[in-house]
């Protein structure tokens, strides 16, 4: 190869990563900016923010053997999850017998 064409293609290349580089700076400016936007939107529409949400145990091996050892009840006295209400028994309940109330007696039309 020429030298001249070598010093053309790396005048090339050095020009194509300013390029990039400045491209990808504009992205993470507008990343920043769009992120910025719906934050303020959230909370122009008076929204909750993102969750905060924690990593879980990740001690697997004792979480089975723990479920593996609780006795299980057979009254179903389970505790209910946080902000659920328990279901009332229907078992007090009655149902209404329907009657039919006509104008005349069983037999006369």
């Amino acid at each position: 190869m020429n030298p001249s064409k070598i010093s053309a293609l790396e005048t090339e290349v050095s020009e194509l990563k300013k390029l990039v580089k400045n491209l990808l700076d504009e992205v993470n400016k507008l990343t920043a900016e769009n992120t910025s936007l719906r934050e303020e939107l959230r909370h122009l529409k008076k929204l909750k923010g993102q969750p905060k949400i924690r990593p879980g145990k990740k001690d697997s091996e004792s979480s089975n053997e723990d479920n593996s050892e609780k006795p299980t009840s057979d009254s179903g006295n389970t505790p209910t999850p946080k902000g659920k209400r328990q279901r009332s028994e229907k078992s007090g309940r009655t149902r209404k017998k329907e009657t039919s109330v006509g104008l005349y007696p069983e037999g006369n039309p």
